[in-house]
């Protein structure tokens, strides 16, 4: 009988944590995005923001947040030079050098980082952890005119990096040979 009060607050919050994080099955939806020329698996409807940043480089970004404080985000920027072959695989390459050595510098815990091809574009994958315990899960990937960047980031926790790959996996472009 002593056991039920901490038996209740268990269950209670277990209620609590299931009704916002991980994302519902039922809430995971393909997102297509005729602009950008992608589609993708996110944990909800999107909203979504298009316009120009200060360098007059088109950018469209997608996003979903759930609570505790996760962020889901696909977004496509045009080139500011189109790069292809060995020029793009070069560039992404330096600019996943410098990612990873940002974060390392920034005092940031760095999982996993890797360089690595989605279809025909090349691109690259961190994960990373920042002194507060929020988790980051990154991808690049380069396609002739445009960049993607698909990110999820929250509380570090069992299963995250997972859901997040549930994302970031599901990306598919033309562009990349991958369907149309």
């Amino acid at each position: 009988m002593k056991a039920l009060p901490f038996l209740l607050l268990v269950l209670a919050s277990a209620c609590a944590t299931r009704a916002r994080w991980p994302p519902d099955a039922k809430a995971w939806r393909e997102v297509e995005s005729a602009p950008c020329a992608f589609t993708l698996r996110m944990p909800g409807p999107p909203s979504v923001r298009a316009g120009a940043d200060r360098y007059a480089i088109e950018v469209t970004q997608y996003a979903v947040a759930l609570p505790p404080g996760y962020v889901y985000t696909a977004l496509c920027a045009s080139a500011d030079t189109p790069r292809m072959g060995e020029e793009a695989e070069r560039f992404v390459r330096e600019r996943f050098e410098s990612e990873r050595g940002v974060v390392e510098r920034q005092g940031w815990q760095v999982r996993e980082a890797r360089l690595l091809r989605i279809g025909s574009c090349p691109g690259s994958e961190v994960i990373s952890v920042d002194p507060k315990g929020t988790e980051f899960v990154t991808r690049f990937v380069w396609a002739g005119d445009r960049s993607f960047f698909l990110g999820a980031s929250g509380p570090s926790r069992a299963g995250s990096v997972e859901t997040a790959r549930l994302m970031i996996e599901s990306f598919r472009s033309p562009l990349c040979g991958q369907g149309e």
